[in-house]
């Protein structure tokens, strides 16, 4: 059941990484590989912004905010520069490899002793508690890792508002972006 928890809280992580490709593939019309390298430099800013002792609400935003920067790296690449959408985020996602190890200063930063996301989650519960789905027992601090993972994907439906409706509708800032 660990390997099943644990499989469900990667596919989750890495269900971001392939909803950015479908978007800017897709319904955007934008063939845009910015995605993998800008997924990575949130996590370098995050990682150097924990070890630097930042509250992980608030190291976790800036890194939001630093892969939208790559973002807008890209599309001025691509408008500005006029150089092709794809090569313009193949450039991007090949100087972020650079970028991330500057922002790091190393290629590896321990976050084993530092305050996450994750341990906040995990706070939420006792380290021996479970929950019995019939034959399966799984321990609570997992649960409350993905409870914190759903609640604050832009996807869910409780994750954010926007001004399209009262709750998060995944289609309005495609659609307000599209140049069709």
């Amino acid at each position: 059941m660990m390997q099943l928890i644990s499989g469900l809280t990667m596919g989750l992580i890495l269900s971001l990484l392939a909803l950015g490709v479908l978007i800017s593939f897709r319904i955007i019309a934008f063939r845009d590989l910015t995605v993998d390298g800008s997924l990575t430099l949130g996590g370098a800013v995050a990682a150097a912004l924990l070890v630097a002792g930042w509250d992980p609400w608030l190291a976790t935003g800036v890194a939001m905010l630093a892969g939208g920067a790559a973002g807008v790296v890209t599309g001025i690449l691509a408008t500005r520069c006029q150089i092709n959408g794809m090569l313009s985020g193949i450039l991007t996602m090949t100087a972020l490899y650079s970028v991330n190890l500057r922002v790091m200063g190393k290629s590896n930063l321990p976050l084993v002793r530092q305050k996450t996301l994750v341990t906040i989650a995990q706070s939420w519960a006792a380290a021996d508690a479970r929950y019995s789905f019939g034959r399966w027992e799984v321990p609570v601090q997992d649960v409350c890792v993905l409870l914190l993972i759903g609640l604050t994907s832009p996807w869910s439906p409780w994750g954010s508002t926007s001004s399209c409706g009262q709750t998060s509708d995944w289609r309005c800032g495609p659609r307000a972006t599209t140049t069709r």
